[in-house]
């Protein structure tokens, strides 16, 4: 089997900077091994994740990956969210702060020296990542203040945040 290592199950991933997809390799004798990474939208309406994966709809990122003996080494593998953007992957590369996403790697083994037959699939579980998040509770919240020009302070989880929506209402 495949063992994923990063995203961990449920990680929150704050930016494209900080995503990166790591696995470690099923193993065997292959001289290549082909990689097929998948990441999807974890749709709620969605019974699963599998189901999410298998939508087409939700698909963000499809890539083939040939790892071999001359290309890498090939018990880890380790990919950067801006090294796959840069190889020719199917994908759609949108991705909404705070929204859970679901991701896995199928591996098949290539040609095996010693035996051309002797080939294999393997298949990582699923895992999901979240992507941001939704910044919940700013200053102020809930409060009168006696300025036309209130300060607005929050955490800015989302760092790939393009703009921000403040609601104001007369109304508490």
């Amino acid at each position: 089997a495949i063992d994923l290592i990063t995203p961990s199950n449920e990680e929150l991933i704050p930016s494209l900077e900080a995503l990166n997809f790591s696995w470690e390799s099923p193993g065997g004798n292959a001289l290549s091994i082909d990689y097929t990474l998948t990441l999807a939208y974890n749709d709620p309406e969605e019974n699963s994740p599998s189901s999410s994966l298998e939508n087409p709809n939700n698909l963000v990122m499809q890539c083939v990956i040939t790892s071999s003996e001359t290309t890498a080494p090939l018990p880890d593998q380790s990919y950067s969210f801006f090294q796959l953007t840069n190889m020719e992957c199917e994908n759609n590369l949108s991705f909404e702060c705070g929204k859970e996403y679901v991701w896995k790697v199928e591996a098949e083994e290539g040609e095996i020296s010693d035996c051309p037959e002797c080939s294999w699939n393997s298949e990582s579980p699923i895992r999901t990542f979240v992507f941001g998040a939704i910044t919940e509770g700013t200053y102020p919240i809930n409060i009168t203040v006696d300025t036309v020009l209130p300060e607005f302070m929050w955490d800015g989880i989302c760092s790939d945040a393009q703009s921000y929506e403040i609601w104001v209402d007369d109304n508490p």
